[in-house]
């Protein structure tokens, strides 16, 4: 049986990563979350046991982007981000990948919490089935294209969209890239203008 803590976590979750805003008012936060959650790890997945082995060499990389310009480093974020890539090397992303993800954060001085969100996303995608070298380069663009904690939220929902329209995962990393958006003017191929 849930007990409400788990609940209230699984609705913070749920509300955390769907991206949901008056823009995207219509059918897009009911599509978006039942998409989103077939794809994503439970909660418990996401921040438990998960962590334990790696939480040095994640705190490591997050205070060195950090000492090297990632900016917003407020505590909490610090502890989300630290969280984040912890689970990251958990689930198997090389080192070296991880690397080179923070040093283009650094460069491109984004937010912690965008930076922390970026890893969110990695394990909700490779979660859903999304192979590791096409989540690696999702991520590669959100952090160089400085995307915001919604619009990665959007980028997410978009992705395992076009995979619940049976796309393969490849088709819908390219579609979504190639500008493609789902549902304007009603129509499943929009593009984006």
């Amino acid at each position: 049986m849930r007990t409400w803590h788990s609940i209230i976590c699984l609705f913070i979750l749920f509300v955390s990563f769907s991206g949901c805003s008056a823009k995207y008012a219509g059918p897009f936060p009911d599509e978006q979350g039942v998409t989103f959650m077939a794809g994503a790890p439970s909660a418990e997945q996401a921040t438990g046991d998960q962590m334990k082995k790696y939480p040095e060499a994640a705190a490591a990389l997050v205070d060195g982007a950090i000492a090297a310009g990632v900016t917003g480093a407020v505590p909490a974020d610090r502890t989300r981000a630290v969280k984040a890539v912890a689970v990251v090397f958990e689930i198997g992303f090389p080192e070296e990948e991880i690397v080179k993800l923070t040093r283009d954060a650094m460069e491109k001085k984004i937010p912690l919490s965008s930076f922390a969100r970026t890893m969110e996303a990695m394990v909700n995608l490779k979660g859903g089935g999304m192979p590791s070298d096409l989540v690696v380069r999702t991520a590669r663009q959100l952090i160089v294209f400085r995307y915001s904690e919604k619009g990665i939220a959007r980028v997410e929902w978009e992705l395992f969209y076009w995979r619940k329209k049976q796309y393969s995962w490849v088709d819908a990393f390219y579609r979504f890239h190639s500008g493609r958006r789902p549902g304007m003017d009603g129509m499943d191929d929009g593009f984006l203008h």
